[in-house]
C-alpha cells in the first residue's frame, strides 16, 4: 500500500508543479501583452490583471487561456484572419 501512495503523492506533486508552471507563462504572457497594448502599466490596470489572474488559476482555466494563446499565435504567424 505505501509504495503505491507515494506514486499517488508524486503524480499529484508534479501535476501541481505544472499547473504552477503553466500559472507563470500566462503570468509572463499577461504582463508582456500588457505593456505592449497599454503602454504602461497603471496601478488600476495591475490590480485587475492581479484580479482576473487569481480568478483564472483558482477557476482552473489557465490551461485554456495558454491554449487559445497557442491558436492566436499559429493564426498571426500564418497571417489568418482573427480577432482577439
Amino acid at each position: 500500500g505505501q509504495h503505491k501512495n507515494k506514486a499517488v503523492l508524486s503524480s499529484h506533486l508534479q501535476f501541481e508543479e505544472a499547473l504552477n508552471l503553466d500559472f507563470e507563462k500566462l503570468k509572463k504572457l499577461t504582463y508582456e501583452g500588457a505593456k505592449v497594448r497599454d503602454k504602461g502599466l497603471t496601478a488600476k490596470i495591475e490590480t485587475r490583471i492581479k484580479k482576473e489572474l487569481n480568478l483564472i488559476k483558482q477557476q482552473r482555466y489557465v490551461s485554456y487561456f495558454l491554449i487559445n494563446h497557442e491558436i492566436i499565435s499559429f493564426a498571426i504567424s500564418r497571417g489568418f484572419y482573427y480577432i482577439g
